[in-house]
């Protein structure tokens, strides 16, 4: 009998949906950039995979807790596509919790992040601010950069209000750009022993 090896890396770059047989537990490299949307049964076979390392999707909302705790995941690449009718880049979502407790993500690959959802990056300790373009963010929920201790100079150009908890214990964060602005929430800087 023929035993194939056990599927580490699915880089199929014009295939536009993904069937989830194809989420092994030994997967470890997963690049589908033409992937819009995932099924149910994807998003359950990658919620809780324990080894991917690298994920390439095409998807315009990253859904809830679809990453959380996966301490193996170091890159995460989105990518942006332009509305048809307008040219403009349509703005990527990423849900609660998405990649919290992913304790070893350090590069967020993505031009054009809109939206960040209630402790979406949680506990990411090694993602840099330099890793992540948060130039386009207009929103961003409760405590969605807390613990991301290697945070040091944030720049968050278009974003209004800086939420609770955002920056908690982010203690490597030295300055902060947003001009944009207007409110402050509680605790959104506690523990941030760095910043002047």
């Amino acid at each position: 009998v023929f035993n194939s090896p056990p599927l580490k890396e699915l880089i199929v770059p014009n295939c536009n949906t993904l069937h989830p047989g194809f989420i092994k537990s030994s997967l470890e490299v997963l690049k589908m950039p033409s992937v819009r949307s995932l099924s149910d049964g994807v998003i359950n076979a990658l919620k809780g995979h324990s080894k991917l390392e690298i994920v390439q999707l095409g998807v315009a909302s990253v859904n809830d807790e679809l990453f959380m705790d996966q301490t193996s995941l170091q890159e995460a690449h989105l990518v942006v596509y332009n509305d048809p009718e307008t040219s403009t880049p349509i703005g990527v979502t990423i849900g609660a919790r998405a990649f919290k407790g992913c304790t070893n993500l350090n590069l967020v690959g993505c031009t054009h992040i809109e939206v960040i959802g209630e402790s979406a990056f949680e506990g990411c300790s090694t993602l840099q601010s330099s890793n992540i373009d948060l130039s386009n963010v207009t929103s961003a929920g409760i405590s969605s950069f807390s613990g991301c201790i290697a945070f040091t100079t944030p720049s968050l150009d278009v974003l209004e209000t800086i939420a609770s908890l955002m920056f908690k214990d982010c203690s490597s964060i030295t300055s902060i750009y947003a001009p944009l602005a207007t409110g402050v929430n509680d605790s959104a800087f506690n523990g941030c022993s760095s910043l002047n």
